[in-house]
């Protein structure tokens, strides 16, 4: 494998069940700060997509996948089924709900996806996206079931007393985050 990865202190070996997956040992302080950025930047698109990741609540480690798809990483990752099994919601139907909304996100703005697992997707805007753009991912989600929509991240500032607008937020962090804890 490419030396990069012990310069970013990760062995890298083969994930035995998925054909083209690598992964590195876990993180031994997983951080949605830890430097995949830097990592991307450095494999350039050689690797097809690098992520933080955890599957079946394993310890997050580094994943490089080929470059397929999103819907299929957001379902091999099961994104949303923590939501679904803390608020009560069909498992099935709440990661094809992430997969309908990471879609339409895509249809806007590439995604560069820098973390995901069950309770959580993160991704950066791979293509800077300015205010017409924000509002059109804004549209794609329904905020008044902010919580089903994974939005509670972009609550916390938000007092209830108007609708809720995430459109600010995500011109402001060129991001979207989805997470259910």
């Amino acid at each position: 494998m490419n030396p990069l990865f012990s310069e970013f202190g990760l062995a890298i070996t083969p994930v035995a069940s998925r054909e083209g997956w690598w992964k590195s040992q876990p993180l031994k302080q997983p951080s949605y700060d830890w430097p995949i950025v830097d990592l991307q930047a450095a494999l350039g698109s050689a690797y097809g997509r690098v992520f933080i990741g955890s599957l079946e609540d394993e310890i997050p480690c580094v994943y490089l996948t080929p470059k397929f798809p999103l819907d299929q990483i957001v379902r091999e990752f099961a994104v949303g089924a923590h939501g679904a099994a803390s608020c009560g919601y069909d498992r099935r139907e709440a990661i094809e709900l992430v997969v309908r909304r990471v879609a339409g996100v895509e249809k806007i703005t590439p995604l560069s996806v820098t973390y995901l697992d069950e309770a959580g997707f993160q991704a950066r805007f791979a293509e800077t996206v300015d205010q017409r753009g924000a509002r059109k991912i804004e549209a794609l989600f329904d905020l008044d079931d902010f919580t089903r929509e994974g939005l509670e991240l972009y609550t916390g500032e938000w007092d209830g007393s108007n609708p809720l607008e995430i459109w600010p937020q995500l011109l402001k962090e060129q991001k979207i985050a989805l997470w259910w804890d």
